[in-house]
């Protein structure tokens, strides 16, 4: 990603944090930045009882630390805190975060082929996940 094109990304997420659409966690190490996740509460009415997990991201240099559970394990705390009783959230099948997601108790509801781009131009199927955590308002 572009220094640009990540900067709009983020300035995208702070506007959406701003406005309560999204909650950000960030894993701080050392003092320094080394994981974030997103927690997307901003549903239509009909979906007020669910949220989306997005941009569940680790630096390499420390994966495998445990960070990317905490993260997730912190969102969902956050989501049941909000009322909300299913999370979603989708994936690159195949991918180290797949298997982190089912390791976690995420359920996976199919796969779309073709779904994301990658960087390189190819586009990969990604995978559809959701997680009940309990009645709507428990």
């Amino acid at each position: 990603m572009a220094d640009q094109e990540a900067l709009d990304f983020w300035l995208k997420v702070r506007a959406g944090v701003t406005a309560g659409e999204r909650v950000v966690f960030l894993a701080i190490s050392a003092g320094q930045p080394v994981g974030t996740v997103q927690l997307i509460i901003d549903t239509p009415a009909n979906g007020r009882h669910r949220c989306e997990i997005a941009k569940l991201m680790v630096k390499p240099a420390v994966r495998g630390q445990g960070i990317a559970s905490a993260l997730m394990t912190r969102a969902e705390a956050e989501a049941k805190s909000l009322g909300k009783s299913l999370i979603l959230l989708d994936t690159q099948t195949g991918s180290d975060a797949e298997r982190l997601y089912i390791r976690l108790g995420n359920e996976r509801a199919g796969v779309i082929p073709r779904y994301a781009l990658l960087s390189g131009g190819d586009l990969e199927a990604t995978s559809l996940f959701f997680k009940l955590l309990g009645t709507p308002g428990s």
